[in-house]
């Protein structure tokens, strides 16, 4: 069965990352019996086919995880294999997703502009993990790029805006949602879930942002993507957008895009109603968060290693962030991106 053969039957969600729990069902409509927490363990996966292959006809979405990607996409081809429908990550995508030299590889072939890799001029470079994630092991090197091991690779430094565009594809769907803005690039390489993160950007971002989000339509499609993917961008000096890297799972912007859009985002997988760009309706605005753990949907407010808030316009979002750090006694964030 195709999932274009789906139609009507109910959807089970198949959820890898352990930090999505906590928030997932005010995102999702679907019943609390359809959506399995499966982790992202690799020694889980006979147990996760034993649970979905039980659970009678269905179309299953994995919203997979970086450490269990490659785990999903087994999940993903053996359900196949057993006749169910499902929206899971491809064997191209995981491969792009896991290894970032075959990314920068496809990125030259497919003519996607990228910071560039090693030259013999001096000037500041990025070494980077070739099977990395977050921002693990970088370091900035100045002067002759570095020769490295087949462990890592090197780009040239770019110091400019961040942005992310988070794309789901399925069902011959293509939904874009509202791009995040990630602050700027920093010498210390401070990684982007360590900043301030806002949805939407500022009026005069927005030609950025149609760009940016052509730039990864495209690329979802040229992969081929199926489920969710973020590409990450770097603005440079010139105003041009460059792809860092892209990530064909569940992504740490996604809440922060689906409040600004004010959509159950894991709707998507199942609801042929989203299609095409989904517009920001709100303005939302996130930061690091060390307090205690709480979810307040009706407020617009969700706190995990993140503090997440989102009001009708941007003084909305940020008279209710700086409310929340005041009553922690954390220190108050300036209302522009902040490195």
């Amino acid at each position: 069965m195709s999932t274009g053969d789906s139609a009507g039957l109910p959807t089970r969600h198949v959820v890898s990352p352990p930090s999505c729990r906590s928030w997932f069902d005010a995102f999702c409509s679907a019943p609390w019996d359809h959506v399995h927490y499966v982790g992202e363990r690799d020694t889980d996966e006979s147990a996760v086919l034993d649970l979905l292959s039980g659970v009678g006809p269905a179309r299953i979405a994995i919203h997979a995880g970086h450490r269990s990607l490659a785990r999903d996409h087994r999940l993903a081809t053996e359900l196949r294999r057993r006749g169910y429908p499902v929206i899971g990550p491809g064997a191209h995508a995981v491969e792009l997703g896991l290894n970032k030299v075959a990314m920068k590889q496809w990125f030259a072939g497919a003519g996607i502009a990228t910071p560039s890799g090693p030259t013999g001029r001096s000037g500041s470079w990025v070494v980077k993990r070739r099977f990395g994630t977050e921002g693990a092991g970088m370091s900035l090197v100045s002067g002759r790029a570095p020769v490295v091991d087949d462990q890592h690779y090197v780009e040239a430094y770019v110091e400019g805006e961040e942005c992310s565009v988070v794309v789901f594809r399925g069902d011959g769907r293509t939904v874009v949602l509202p791009p995040v803005w990630k602050g700027r690039s920093n010498s210390a390489l401070v990684p982007p879930y360590r900043r301030m993160r806002v949805c939407p950007g500022e009026p005069e971002q927005r030609v950025l942002e149609e760009e940016m989000i052509a730039i990864s339509t495209a690329i979802s499609a040229g992969v081929p993507c199926e489920g969710w993917l973020e590409v990450e961008f770097v603005v440079d000096p010139d105003g041009v957008p460059l792809v860092l890297e892209i990530n064909p799972r569940v992504s740490g912007t996604m809440r922060l895009a689906a409040m600004a859009a004010q959509v159950r985002i894991f709707d998507i997988a199942s609801d042929p109603a989203f299609s095409g760009r989904l517009a920001a309706r709100a303005y939302g605005v996130e930061v690091p968060w060390e307090g205690p753990a709480f979810v307040r949907p009706a407020d617009g407010v969700f706190a995990t290693s993140r503090l997440t808030v989102s009001g009708a316009t941007k003084a909305d979002a940020f008279e209710a962030l700086h409310r929340l750090l005041d009553r922690s006694r954390t220190p108050r964030v300036p209302e522009q991106l902040s490195s």
